[in-house]
């Protein structure tokens, strides 16, 4: 917010009524003046921001997490406070290293088992008892095996979204052994793990 004490840059007429109020004459333009002085500004305050101390711009106060913090806390720590890093301290406060986005983006690809050759089957089911093993028997008895399984909570309550790697299944198997349960739902069904990278240019 801008007020009245801040100062103001000067236009055009400024410069010519500086110009005119000088007692000698001065071989310059007033375009060739305010251009001089805009060139001024941008160094100087380049010349301030790289003398700047990072104490000035640093988040205070300083978030760290212990080494035996779960990741999952770590994350949602991270993400509630919208910092891209924590300082990770042991017991006698020494810092022993730094959790970033990349650590925990990396941890979820992981987990998901991204890059790995197979099946992503994305399934809605009913949050009840043994539903889950039921899945992993129908996978089972495709041949399949379980690389990677999470699961997600939406505003339905009453389902839950599973992601499930599955290596070594047969598809057309695998399929009508799923939808023939009943308390299961295919939303996505495909091969992954073998190369999206799409090249532009």
């Amino acid at each position: 917010m801008s007020t009245s004490d801040e100062p103001k840059r000067p236009g055009r007429a400024d410069f010519q009524q500086a110009l005119q109020s000088m007692d000698t004459y001065i071989d310059i333009t007033v375009d060739d003046l305010m251009a001089l002085t805009q060139r001024a500004e941008q160094f100087a305050g380049r010349r301030a921001t790289e003398a700047m101390g990072v104490r000035r711009v640093m988040s205070q106060p300083v978030l760290t997490v212990h080494p035996q913090t779960l990741l999952t806390d770590a994350a949602h720590l991270m993400v509630s406070k919208r910092i891209s890093g924590l300082p990770v301290i042991d017991d006698a406060e020494r810092l022993v290293g730094i959790i970033t986005e990349t650590d925990i983006f990396s941890t979820l690809v992981e987990v998901l088992g991204g890059g790995e050759p197979g099946l992503r089957v994305d399934l809605r089911v009913a949050d009840q008892k043994g539903v889950l093993a039921q899945v992993a028997q129908t996978i089972a008895g495709a041949g399949g095996n379980i690389v990677s399984l999470t699961t997600f909570h939406g505003e339905d309550t009453a389902h839950s979204i599973l992601s499930i790697k599955v290596r070594g299944a047969d598809e057309n198997g695998l399929r009508a052994g799923l939808d023939a349960l009943t308390e299961v739902e295919i939303v996505d069904f495909r091969p992954s793990g073998t190369g999206c990278a799409v090249n532009f240019g």
